[in-house]
């Protein structure tokens, strides 16, 4: 393989692995939304694992935790993948998100995004003020290149980081206990550091899911589309952004929390230029103050 395809791949690869971690967000948001006064719910802690695939081989993992003290909360996620050991490619990231549970939803105070790769690793560190982005900190420097859109400041007002985004997701009325046109009925403007876009979410179709094991989960599990759509910070006539914001085929299958009125993401599907990344649940635990254990797979 040239170098050329070697560098898209990683390129592209990255990009989608990231939007699945966002997706991600949802898992470990859950814990504190519904552990809200505002909500009738509680739980406590959370702690998830999801298995990585590009074109159904096995790159890795993405784990989250999560925790909750007086309505404000963190989210920590890691993921690491590799194809031949590393040799092809290697990815390691870290992300967090802080912020506080509001009635009007989340209020995200700082977001760091870390990744390593073969070739480079990068820090992305935002902070925000009265809802909207106040600082964005790069290591190395940030230096744009190409047809870049431009970020305004009218661009950074009530924006979420991509977990606090899945924040809002997870606390929307919509998600409560309903049907499919319901639960996938959203729209997320987000900034990741770089770039500014929305994540519009509509139903696709209502599926039943059949146990796998003994602790999975059967019932019916809701297809949400999710589009794309690029605002600002973009490379303009980049194809992969372009792709991106074609496609109709990313996908996250959404499914009720037994004991709950939530649903959280069990299966993602993100097409890139050279194939499908996807992220699989092989197992998340809610649990519950008094110790029970609200949903197991």
């Amino acid at each position: 393989m040239g170098d050329k395809l070697r560098y898209s791949f990683r390129r592209y690869l990255t990009r989608c692995i990231f939007l699945t971690a966002l997706f991600l967000g949802t898992l470990a948001t859950i814990t504190f939304i519904i552990k809200s006064p505002i909500f009738a719910s509680d739980l406590q802690r959370l702690n998830a694992t999801y298995s990585i695939n590009f074109n159904d081989f096995e790159l890795g993992t993405f784990k989250l935790w999560s925790e909750m003290s007086n309505n404000r909360y963190s989210v920590l996620g890691k993921g690491e993948l590799s194809i031949l050991q590393g040799i092809f490619f290697s990815w390691k990231a870290t992300i967090k998100s802080s912020g506080k549970i509001t009635k009007r939803g989340p209020k995200p105070k700082s977001f760091s995004f870390h990744y390593e790769s073969n070739s480079q690793q990068e820090k992305v560190n935002v902070l925000f003020r009265k809802e909207r982005v106040n600082q964005v900190i790069y290591d190395p420097p940030f230096v744009p290149k190409g047809n870049i859109a431009p970020i305004s400041q009218k661009h950074l007002k009530k924006v979420f980081d991509p977990m606090s985004a899945m924040i809002a997701l997870t606390s929307s009325k919509n998600n409560r206990k309903g049907s499919g046109s319901k639960i996938c009925k959203i729209t997320l403007p987000l900034f990741d550091g770089k770039e500014r876009y929305n994540l519009v979410f509509s139903h696709k179709k209502t599926v039943h899911m059949s146990k796998t094991n003994e602790k999975g989960y059967s019932g019916p599990a809701h297809i949400c589309r999710v589009r794309y759509h690029p605002i600002a910070g973009h490379e303009k006539d980049n194809q992969g952004t372009q792709f991106m914001a074609d496609t109709k085929e990313i996908e996250v299958w959404m499914v009720p929390v037994p004991n709950t009125s939530f649903n959280l993401p069990y299966h993602i599907v993100i097409p890139t230029l050279v194939g499908y990344v996807s992220a699989t649940s092989q197992m998340f635990q809610v649990e519950k103050p008094n110790g029970e254990i609200a949903f197991v797979n």
